[in-house]
């Protein structure tokens, strides 16, 4: 499944174009605000890397999580490129996927 690198503002779109570019074909970009996009995407099961605070991504998922094993992988990377952190999705990929964009 195509990874979504879920880019809330406009200011994020060089990050996500370099994270697209590292990823190799296997990620598409999807912009919009996070408390619409992320959801959907989540309940899709689709891999997410956004560019986001983890705070705000747990404040939108905690709703929606039920079963780690099921979930798919969540990413926060760092508006400043600076970090990625697996937040969901360790038994999904989720390590493995923040291993290769650091």
């Amino acid at each position: 499944m195509t990874i979504a690198i879920l880019q809330p503002t406009a200011r994020d779109q060089a990050l996500a174009r370099r994270l697209l570019a590292a990823l190799e074909g296997e990620a598409e970009s999807v912009e919009g605000p996070l408390a619409r996009e992320l959801p959907a995407l989540f309940q899709q099961g689709r891999p997410i890397v956004a560019i986001a605070a983890v705070g705000i991504l747990v404040r939108i998922l905690a709703p929606l999580i039920k079963d780690k094993h099921l979930e798919p992988p969540v990413l926060a990377v760092a508006p400043d490129g600076s970090c990625v952190i697996p937040v969901l999705g360790g038994h999904r990929g989720a390590n493995r996927l923040a291993q290769r964009i650091a």
